[in-house]
């Protein structure tokens, strides 16, 4: 499959990102994409940035004190999924901010929204963050003990 170039890649996960707009717009939890595509932010700011040299794609950080970070790989769906989870995982904490249920661990809601957001951009999405949930459960289990 070929590489796409920066403006591909960005015009591809906009679109893509359309389709839980609806439904996140109905909740009052949607958020824009945030990601700079280019090759760093603008003037080196905190936030985040993704881009294509044509051979890998990156997805990279800047912090508040300037510390980078910064992946790569060649999977389009890798670099995308990586956005997205970033970003409906944002909105599903929002949406449990407004859901909160005394005595439940709050991962529960956010965990089962993400779950549903990222669903509508792609089924191999949604999969995938399943699976990345039930890894961070089995090293740390809901504890609705904690949340009384």
């Amino acid at each position: 499959m070929l590489m796409k170039t920066t403006h591909e890649l960005e015009s591809y996960v906009k679109t893509l990102y359309e389709k839980l707009k609806p439904f996140a717009e109905k909740e009052q939890i949607f958020k824009p994409i945030t990601v700079h595509f280019a090759k760093t932010t603008p003037h080196g700011t905190p936030g985040d940035f993704c881009y294509s040299d044509g051979i890998f794609y990156y997805y990279g950080g800047i912090g508040d004190r300037g510390a980078l970070t910064l992946e790569k790989t060649s999977s389009l769906f890798e670099v995308t999924y990586w956005i997205f989870e970033f970003h409906t995982s944002e909105m599903a904490f929002d949406y449990e901010k407004k859901h909160r249920i005394e005595g439940k661990d709050c991962r529960r809601i956010a965990f089962q929204k993400q779950l549903e957001l990222i669903g509508f951009i792609g089924e191999d999405y949604r999969k995938r963050a399943e699976i990345e949930i039930n890894e961070i459960l089995k090293e740390h289990p809901f504890q609705d003990e904690l949340f009384k």
